[in-house]
């Protein structure tokens, strides 16, 4: 699942994960996001730094509650924001290199055993 309220660069990113072979779910904000993964099992969450209104660190830790997935925030190189975003429950932080988001995505997915696409929660 791919959070981002930027929908120019959700689109960005979705094109890469989708161009590895992934399925992605996008949500615009905090709502659509827990509504998302409460319905589907997630391999990987990728978090916009500042995709919901609303402070960041509640979407993290409500994401970490949903889910065992890892959570990969992707940011504007802001160092507290790296380090908040740890401690509220990503398990990586990225400064917009989307290459290297991608790469570390696929290693995440491969690392937690991850295989295949997942299907919708019944």
């Amino acid at each position: 699942m791919l959070v981002d309220s930027d929908e120019e660069e959700r689109r960005g990113i979705m094109e890469i994960l989708k161009g590895a072979g992934y399925q992605v779910l996008e949500a615009r904000d905090r709502a659509e996001a827990l509504a998302v993964i409460s319905d589907w099992p997630q391999a990987l969450v990728v978090v916009a730094e500042e995709a919901p209104p609303g402070p960041a660190p509640e979407l993290l830790v409500a994401l970490r509650q949903a889910t065992r997935a890892p959570i990969v925030v992707i940011g504007d190189e802001r160092e507290v924001t790296e380090v908040g975003a740890l401690l509220f429950g990503a398990d990586y932080y990225d400064r917009r290199h989307a290459e290297r988001v991608r790469r570390r995505a696929i290693q995440t997915l491969e690392r937690r055993g991850y295989l295949g696409i997942l299907e919708p929660a019944a």
